[in-house]
């Protein structure tokens, strides 16, 4: 039988912890560390144990390491025995299932019973109707709960028996003592993956790009150092809208600002202190906009993730923006945009229906297609415009924030948008 989803594989790495890396904000617990050079991700929410991990990687102490590996063979960390001193226990299966059909029962019976009382209290008054939105708002906000409750629950299942197999492992392995190995001082790969040299401590800061007329992109920098005095904090946007995250740091002596969107879905970087960057900046100051000049692109030597920016750029920034939702992010925003529609035509269709006598029920089905027809063709004023500024970009006719992108691929040499020669993560 053919096996719809590639296995994980539960594997262990003797070794010691050359560098380990903590994402930031803290408080997500994202750790990337490498052992013996064997580069293993995951994510540890309690600082303590962190803490564990942060004395072992100084102390250069033996570690036996149990990881699963994916079929990209990227290593996903999920437990740590120390020769000496504390480990790290696995999140055992056990545990998690509890904990998510608890969520999952939580959001569920939140669901249903907004769903009840949106049934029960009709619509004879103003305060009615709006009550009636706040329950079935209150409903759907149950029902994601429990859905991404139910996506871990659907994965661990999905990798029971490779999550299984490491809890048996770390079982096996806790009370057996660990091979004495060769004192080393723990050091970080200098090397990118490509083969190119280390970033040295002072950046090293290419010449701007000059050739570009006043109605040509602006002028941009490839800058490359180690991240010193990391921040990060996140903001709303003006009237409620999406949230977004700030990054400040140091290269040298010169600040930087980065910010990217964080909504669900978005893609989360993985910036920790002290990472060597590349990267595409504006090489001119911003009116108001303090010390810190704009990062159109980063590449993180550490892991060899690019981030390309388009969401920071929204708002005050039009003239140096470029395109503000990039290709990879156009099918999860109009995705997202076709769900609200979709959450808006209910929300109409279960009103009308509360509102009305059973007599009056004939003309609700036509009501219900007419609205239906209407949310579409909104929906495609979000979806068309993106299909004409593309097929123009493709036939050679960019427009000036198309051009800015082509100028931050090429500043950083990433091919071009439609063919790049990296992954690249859109932020």
């Amino acid at each position: 039988m053919r096996k719809r989803f590639a296995a994980m594989t539960p594997t262990i790495l003797d070794g010691r912890i050359e560098s380990l890396r903590v994402s930031v904000p803290l408080v997500m617990g994202d750790i990337h560390l490498r052992v013996d050079g064997v580069p293993v991700t995951g994510t540890i929410e309690d600082a303590a144990k962190i803490r564990t991990l942060r004395g072992l990687q100084e102390q250069a102490a033996p570690v036996r390491i149990g990881v699963l590996t994916d079929s990209k063979g990227d290593h996903h960390f999920a437990w740590l025995i120390a020769r000496k001193g504390p480990g790290v226990p696995p999140r055992f299966y056990r545990d998690e299932k509890r904990n998510a059909w608890r969520t999952t029962g939580i959001g569920l019976t939140i669901a249903v019973l907004a769903i009840a009382g949106a049934w029960l209290l009709g619509l004879s008054s103003a305060w009615r109707a709006v009550a009636l939105a706040v329950l079935l708002a209150v409903a759907l906000m149950g029902v994601i709960i429990a859905g991404l409750s139910l996506h871990g629950l659907w994965f661990n299942r999905v990798h029971r028996a490779a999550i299984l197999k490491s809890e048996a492992a770390y079982r096996d392995h806790s009370g057996k003592p660990l091979s004495v190995m060769p004192a080393v001082t723990p050091v970080q790969n200098a090397v990118h993956k490509s083969g190119s040299a280390p970033v040295p401590d002072q950046p090293h800061i290419q010449a701007a790009d000059t050739q570009a007329a006043d109605t040509e992109p602006p002028p941009m920098q490839r800058v490359q150092g180690t991240l010193t005095s990391l921040t990060h904090e996140t903001r709303r946007s003006v009237n409620s809208g999406p949230s977004f995250g700030v990054f400040r740091f140091l290269v040298g002596r010169q600040a930087y600002i980065m910010t990217v969107g964080e909504n669900l879905g978005d893609v989360k970087p993985f910036l920790a202190e002290g990472d060597r960057v590349d990267m595409a900046v504006l090489a001119q100051d911003v009116p108001g906009g303090g010390p810190h000049r704009l990062v159109y692109a980063m590449r993180n030597l550490e892991d060899g993730r690019v981030y390309v920016c388009h969401h920071g750029f929204r708002g005050g920034n039009g003239h140096i923006a470029p395109v503000g939702v990039g290709l990879a992010q156009r099918v999860p925003l109009l995705k997202t945009v076709g769900g609200l529609l979709l959450f808006t035509w209910l929300l109409l269709i279960s009103i009308s229906y509360f509102d009305r006598s059973p007599g009056d029920y004939d003309d609700l089905a036509a009501l219900g297609t007419y609205s239906l027809l209407g949310f579409v063709a909104i929906w495609f004023c979000f979806a068309l415009p993106f299909v004409y500024l593309d097929w123009r970009w493709r036939k050679g006719r960019p427009t000036k924030r198309q051009r800015i992108v082509e100028r931050v691929y090429l500043t950083l040499g990433l091919g071009t948008p439609f063919a790049p020669t990296e992954r690249i993560e859109e932020v």
